[in-house]
């Protein structure tokens, strides 16, 4: 029965309280070139995820809940340029600042646009899920972020989500 008797009588309406304890991931990455949508993949240097002729105006990722926007910022979604050997962690690289990077609630994507157009170069976009600077869903619980497959992670929250792409311009004639 939902009647409670004696001193303090209820109903039981039936409502529960929840907390998601699971860790955001990311499910998608996209470069966006005018209307041309290029899907990233995993990869491992020096492969890459996307080649794509032009330079891509928006980078793109979509997360599997909503982010604590607060945790967004360049620290958390940051975009690195190779330095143009394609090679990362040898002195030569040149951090991408943002113009915007913005979080839309209703789509769960993080849109990075570049303060200045990207040049023809390998790029390593990293989405924290370690650190000071991780990113969190609403509730606090780091992005799991290893990048093998889409949604990303290990089933486990606090992981980086690193993904490389580069941008080839075809010559002109």
């Amino acid at each position: 029965s939902n009647l409670g008797n004696g001193a303090k009588p209820f109903f039981d309406i039936g409502a529960s309280e929840s907390r998601d304890f699971g860790a955001p991931t990311v499910t998608n990455l996209q470069l966006i070139d005018g209307t041309t949508v290029v899907q990233v993949q995993p990869s491992t240097p020096p492969a890459v995820g996307a080649l794509v002729a032009n330079p891509p105006q928006k980078l793109i990722a979509t997360f599997s809940e909503d982010l604590d926007v607060r945790t967004l910022t360049g620290q958390s979604f940051r975009v690195t340029a190779s330095g143009g050997d394609g090679t990362f962690f040898d002195g030569n690289e040149r951090p991408i600042g943002a113009a915007t990077i913005v979080f839309d609630a209703t789509l769960n994507t993080a849109t990075f646009t570049p303060a200045s157009p990207l040049l023809e170069d390998t790029y390593r976009l990293e989405l924290a899920g370690t650190g000071a600077s991780a990113l969190t869903d609403v509730q606090g619980v780091r992005l799991d972020g290893e990048f093998r497959a889409y949604p990303s992670g290990d089933g486990l929250p606090g992981g980086d989500f690193v993904a490389f792409f580069a941008v080839q311009i075809a010559p002109r004639v």
